[in-house]
């Protein structure tokens, strides 16, 4: 009786050990199903996804594309355009007629809303560095500055030249001293640097003319733009170098009214009509703070402002006047960069917009600050001024 019992509570074991073990492989096998179900559905809803997320990113690129195919064909086919985009003379202004044919089919391009914003604004662009010396940005940046007259803004250029003066007192024998960034410019010298800049004065303008574009070169001695009083550089008398002490608008504005685009060397003249040399970034924000505007634009060597000036990566896109003021204080912002980031802040305080700092050595720098959303230099602004949408990034 009690092996019956032994042998009874055994395969009692035996069966609830089955079931145990059966119910088990069971849900195994139903969890396992239920996982594969799972996953299956995860892979197609992730396909599904994808396959949207990619057909909506075709149709953006093709919707671009069309754009630009329709733009390219467009220039193509349109004789003043092709011209223009040649290089080759449009002949009796006839580029200038084509902003409202460019204004409608921009309409539904990137750029319409920065057009929009700076239509019939004034733009002063200081232009100078190693812009100036090779012959392929020099075309860049002229085509540029015809393009923002086209599409309806009011460029101003104010140019430099101090290599091309020193190259040329290097011809005389004189050789060229510096204080502090200023040349030392005796007599022979101011007389040196009025011919050489009025000799790239005539050289823009004719280039711009080539583009159908009407320009007109004149210098601070003109109509009295500049009244200019004596610089010191270290307590140093550094001869004929100018202090702009007031700016005279009416010849820059009559020419802008006439759809002209100013074209200033930096020469002034003080009270007693004697000619100083005056540095192209004090002229050019000079005549921004004067007339008020929009923007200022220096063309550098430099990419802008950097947290570390030895890492393009550090670029700071947009600075107040304060957080300028406190890099020059805390050391980031150093030798010669001082006087032109204080050139900037002091126009801003007295009025212009906004003051940018570019590399001028990139192409078409201008209109990739001007127009694209992230812009590629620096941008100095007021304390309370609002950022662009574009900057709140």
């Amino acid at each position: 009786m009690g092996k019956f019992n032994l042998h009874r509570g055994s395969l009692q074991l035996r069966v609830l050990t089955l079931t145990l073990l059966f119910t088990l492989g069971v849900s195994i096998v139903i969890t396992v199903s239920n996982m594969h179900q799972l996953n299956a559905e995860w892979e197609r809803t992730t396909l599904l996804n994808a396959e949207y997320a990619l057909q909506t990113a075709a149709a953006a690129i093709y919707r671009d594309l069309d754009e630009v195919d329709d733009l390219a064909s467009w220039c193509a086919y349109n004789p003043s355009m092709r011209t223009y985009l040649l290089t080759d003379s449009a002949g009796n202004n006839q580029a200038l007629s084509m902003y409202p044919m460019i204004s409608a089919k921009y309409n539904s391009m990137r750029t319409l809303p920065y057009i929009q914003r700076f239509n019939r604004k004034i733009i002063v662009v200081k232009y100078g560095g190693s812009a100036m010396l090779d012959e392929k940005l020099q075309e860049s940046v002229i085509k540029d500055v015809a393009l923002l007259k086209l599409v309806g803004m009011q460029p101003i250029i104010v140019h430099g030249g101090g290599k091309e003066i020193s190259k040329w007192l290097g011809y005389m024998g004189k050789e060229s001293e510096f204080v502090e960034g200023l040349r030392v410019t005796d007599a022979d010298t101011i007389e040196v640097a009025e011919m050489v800049l009025n000799k790239v004065n005539k050289h823009l303008v004719q280039m711009m003319e080539k583009l159908g574009v009407k320009a007109a070169g004149i210098s601070g001695k003109d109509g009295g733009t500049m009244l200019c009083e004596k610089k010191t550089a270290g307590g140093r008398d550094i001869g004929f170098v100018g202090k702009v002490k007031s700016v005279n608008s009416d010849l820059i504005d009559t020419l802008i009214a006439k759809d002209f685009i100013p074209i200033i060397a930096p020469i002034g003249m003080d009270e007693n009509y004697q000619a100083y040399n005056i540095n192209a970034d004090d002229a050019a924000s000079a005549v921004a703070k004067c007339i008020h505007a929009e923007k200022l634009a220096f063309m550098t060597d430099i990419e802008g402002v950097c947290k570390d000036p030895k890492d393009p990566e550090t670029l700071i896109s947009v600075l107040t006047t304060d957080e300028a003021k406190q890099l020059i204080e805390d050391g980031t912002i150093g030798g010669g960069m001082i006087p032109k980031i204080r050139n900037c802040v002091e126009a801003v305080e007295e009025g212009v917009s906004r003051v940018h700092i570019l590399d001028g050595r990139r192409q078409h720098c201008l209109l990739l600050e001007f127009f694209t959303k992230k812009g590629i230099g620096t941008a100095i602004i007021d304390n309370h001024t609002t950022l662009y949408p574009h900057e709140q990034d």
